[in-house]
């Protein structure tokens, strides 16, 4: 997780942590090419910061193959938030074969967000930003993301979202629906992006209502 995480984020990685060292929820969170007698075992989770950008950005390289070791290391790696501010993020979407990142951009001074689908695993290139609903009530329209795939002998998963909300629904998603993802997926390389509707910017720093998060983009297609 970065090292600015919020303490809703925070509280939302520590359940997921729980979970996931409770069978059978492991079986989602291995690697499709381990045997099958290792996918059950238990996975021993721990919660750590990223390393601090300040550290990362003396000296880029060094700290690049630093965070993959240490991905390498692992069975199983969550990443929690975007790659502003976690800087494992940052390298392993530039490494692993994620689909989606983060679209950070500005016009005339307003910082523009969204998720920015690459055209790969039979992904059509397309970017959502996020934004404003016409109309009087202003709905906020963010995004969030769950993606999971196989690098370098460890499972990869990417939870986050383009703000402080969405980051926590996507690590909800993860933790509460891994029985609807281990059956629809099975244990292949998977993305999911989700819109959440917020009643005001505000919105972005509250708990997420999962009631208004609606799937948008999927892939494998068809699933």
């Amino acid at each position: 997780m970065g090292t600015a995480i919020s303490k809703q984020e925070y509280r939302e990685a520590l359940d997921l942590a729980d979970a996931l060292q409770a069978n059978p929820v492991v079986r989602l969170l291995q690697s499709a090419g381990l045997p099958e007698r290792i996918v059950y075992r238990p996975l021993r989770c721990r919660v750590t910061a990223s390393m601090p950008v300040s550290k990362f950005a003396a000296n880029r390289q060094a700290a690049a193959e630093e965070i993959k070791d240490s991905v390498r290391r692992a069975d199983c790696a969550v990443l929690v938030g975007g790659p502003v501010y976690n800087t494992t993020t940052d390298v392993m979407l530039q490494h692993a074969p994620f689909a989606f990142e983060f679209y950070m951009d500005e016009e005339n001074g307003v910082p523009v967000r969204g998720v920015h689908i690459r055209p790969v695993h039979g992904n059509t290139e397309r970017t959502l930003l996020r934004r404003v609903e016409p109309g009087a009530r202003g709905i906020h329209v963010e995004y969030a993301v769950v993606e999971a795939v196989d690098w370098d002998g460890t499972r990869v998963f990417l939870c986050a979202g383009t703000c402080e909300a969405t980051t926590a629904a996507a690590i909800r998603t993860l933790r509460q629906d891994w029985r609807q993802l281990a059956k629809r997926f099975g244990t292949g390389g998977f993305g999911l992006v989700f819109e959440l509707a917020l009643d005001s910017e505000v919105a972005r720093h509250r708990p997420p209502d999962m009631g208004q998060l609606q799937q948008c983009h999927v892939y494998p297609l068809g699933r």
